[in-house]
């Protein structure tokens, strides 16, 4: 994984997927948002997750 992305680019993109997918759950729960604003955010969420790994 190092030779795809150094840490210094991947770290960063890791946790800010997880942020996005914990922030929908808690905007849900106390925010009252709808439920298809929360699927677009974790989805989101998961695509920026998803970059930490694959993008080199």
């Amino acid at each position: 994984m190092k030779s795809i992305m150094n840490s210094r680019a991947r770290y960063p993109l890791f946790f800010t997927g997880l942020f996005v997918i914990e922030l929908a759950g808690l905007l849900l729960k106390f925010a009252h948002i709808t439920e298809l604003t929360v699927e677009v955010m974790a989805g989101i969420g998961f695509v920026i997750f998803l970059l930490s790994f694959i993008v080199p």
